[in-house]
C-alpha cells in the first residue's frame, strides 16, 4: 500500500438535480372552477378534487391567493370560505 493522498472527484450530476418538487401551478379555467366551488361554502376536499390536487396544496394555494380573505373552518360544518374585501379597512386577523 502506498501512502499517497486519494483523489476526490466532485459528482456534477447532483448538483443539477432540482430540489424538491416543481411548484403547482392551476390555470385560469381550473381557478375559475375553483372560485365557483368556493362561491357556496364549500369543503376543501372537493375543492382539491375539483382542482385535482392534494388537500394540503390546495389550502396552501387558496392562502397565497387570497390571504386573508379565506377563512378555513374546521370540524363537521366546517369548510372554506371567503370573506369580501372591505374598501378603506385593514382587516383585522384574530388568532385563536
Amino acid at each position: 500500500m502506498s501512502n499517497a493522498p486519494a483523489t476526490v472527484i466532485s459528482n456534477p450530476a447532483t448538483s443539477t438535480l432540482p430540489v424538491g418538487r416543481p411548484p403547482v401551478v392551476l390555470n385560469a379555467q381550473t381557478w375559475d372552477a375553483v372560485t365557483t366551488a368556493l362561491a357556496a361554502k364549500s369543503k376543501l376536499s372537493v375543492l382539491a378534487e375539483v382542482a385535482d390536487v392534494s388537500v394540503p396544496t390546495m389550502r396552501k394555494l387558496l392562502a397565497e391567493k387570497f390571504g386573508a380573505r379565506v377563512q378555513f373552518e374546521r370540524g363537521r360544518i366546517g369548510g372554506v370560505t371567503l370573506v369580501a374585501a372591505r374598501r378603506g379597512r385593514k382587516t383585522k386577523i384574530l388568532s385563536a
